[in-house]
């Protein structure tokens, strides 16, 4: 029985990221809005001396975007993990005759 206690606990604690997304948000828009400020600076280079810095703010921008989408790429497989150990927990409390039936578990 504590096992599986324990196994929904880290199981809730691996999924329910709240906080953590919550940061990271508050981050990545506050990283935005500097770029944000910058956009008529920008605006000026552009047509004062051509694409290059353009190409400059659009590569920060999609810096910003890409390591948020890596941050949650990293806590699917986090969730995926949680998710094979409560499997496993429960495979293993089923072969001890402890649970008659088996649901599955999908992230």
């Amino acid at each position: 029985m504590f096992t599986g206690i324990s196994s929904y606990a880290n199981m809730k604690e691996s999924i329910s990221q709240d906080r953590r997304n919550s940061e990271r948000y508050e981050r990545t828009s506050k990283i935005l809005e500097e770029l944000s400020k910058r956009l008529d600076e920008v605006r000026k280079a552009v047509y004062l001396t051509g694409e290059k810095i353009l190409l400059d703010f659009i590569e920060a921008v999609h810096e910003q975007l890409s390591l948020e989408h890596r941050q949650w790429l990293g806590e699917l497989n986090e969730a995926r993990g949680a998710f094979a150990r409560l499997e496993s927990t429960l495979n293993e409390i089923m072969s001890k005759g402890k649970i008659s039936e088996k649901k599955e578990i999908t992230p």
